[in-house]
């Protein structure tokens, strides 16, 4: 989608340039050059933004993932019912057996 959103702002700008010159008139070139760089620059944005939001979600992901995997090393095992739970506990939530 970011790729697209890039090919669409440059065919703008080609697009502009064509029209611009085919106006025949300074003032026609001038003005189609600088609403088609306007729309490009919007199109190019919207590519950056989509590509940064992309990048902060795998990043979210990533620490999400981490954060679980970390969760699953602080777990111990009771020794009275073998059960798993937060090693921060001073007692197992399944049988009560005090440590």
């Amino acid at each position: 989608m970011v790729i697209l959103l890039y090919i669409i702002g440059a065919f703008i700008v080609v697009l502009s340039i064509i029209f611009g010159i085919s106006t025949g008139t300074f003032f026609g070139f001038i003005t189609h050059i600088f609403i088609g760089t306007v729309i490009a620059i919007i199109f190019f944005a919207l590519a950056r933004m989509l590509d940064l939001l992309e990048a902060l979600f795998m990043k979210s992901e990533f620490v999400h993932e981490k954060t679980s995997f970390s969760k699953l090393q602080e777990q111990i095992a009771c020794p009275n019912c073998g059960e798993n739970h937060d090693s921060g506990r001073k007692s197992c939530p399944y049988c009560a057996h005090r440590y």
